[in-house]
């Protein structure tokens, strides 16, 4: 904005010592020709130099502009391939195994950790793209960010349940494995009730784990190819390839 502002009253200057030197070279003021040349090719030499220099000045702060708005995307990216690697962590490692088994919820166990985000996912990152006519993008960002947070609520939440009404049962078998006691007698311990609600929770954070992982993974590439639209010579992060 001050750049342009300096251009405007650079021309403007100009033209109006064109006029001044208009009118001595028409003798009005009784100026000649002669000394009139010299001080127009220096007043013009004055005025490319200086339209240069706004030039670039300009071209400088965009650029400046361009590497900001290409790092808060890659922050936002950044935080969004941390939140994928810790729920494949939790997918890799407890759901997985036993996914496809019958009575999962039972063999599924608690992380033995709070899961918490890495970082926080920064909206405000991506208002600059409002200007762009790309708000749609900003507001899936606050979607994506409910959803992991209510995830990790999830998790959590089934955790510390099956913390409370299944660990007491292991302990009474000497703290064995699941797979080494019979199923039957741990559902009856539990209660249909108990049994109900961990089957449930279970359930939930299956489906959440499974879908924000897909979704992450989705976005970051909507986004990054978003980016690389308004800014295609700049290096915008892409994650990985999307798990079939």
């Amino acid at each position: 904005m001050k750049t342009d502002l300096c251009f405007v009253l650079t021309v403007v200057i100009f033209f109006f010592g064109v006029l001044i030197g208009t009118t001595f070279f028409t003798g009005y003021l009784g100026i000649a020709p002669e000394a009139f040349f010299p001080a127009l090719a220096t007043l013009f030499a004055a005025f490319l130099g200086a339209g240069l220099a706004f030039y670039l000045q300009d071209r400088k702060e965009n650029e400046k502009e361009t590497d900001a708005h290409v790092t808060l995307v890659n922050e936002v990216i950044a935080t969004l391939i941390d939140n994928t690697n810790m729920l494949e962590l939790i997918q890799r490692n407890y759901i997985n195994p036993h996914r496809d088994k019958p009575h999962n919820c039972i063999f599924i166990e608690s992380p033995p950790f709070e899961v918490k985000p890495y970082s926080e996912l920064n909206v405000s990152n991506l208002h600059f793209l409002w200007g762009k006519g790309s708000a749609q993008v900003t507001y899936k960002l606050t979607q994506h960010r409910f959803n992991y947070l209510l995830t990790l609520n999830i998790i959590n939440m089934r955790s510390k349940f099956y913390i409370e009404a299944v660990h007491p049962i292991r302990h009474s078998y000497a703290n064995q494995k699941i797979s080494k006691i019979e199923i039957d007698k741990v559902i009856k311990k539990l209660g249909p009730a108990n049994y109900q609600k961990l089957s449930v929770l279970t359930e939930d954070m299956i489906q959440f784990v499974d879908n924000t992982i897909q979704a992450h993974l989705d976005y970051i590439e909507e986004l990054h190819n978003e980016i690389k639209k308004y800014y295609p010579h700049k290096s915008v992060l892409i994650g990985r390839l999307k798990k079939e």
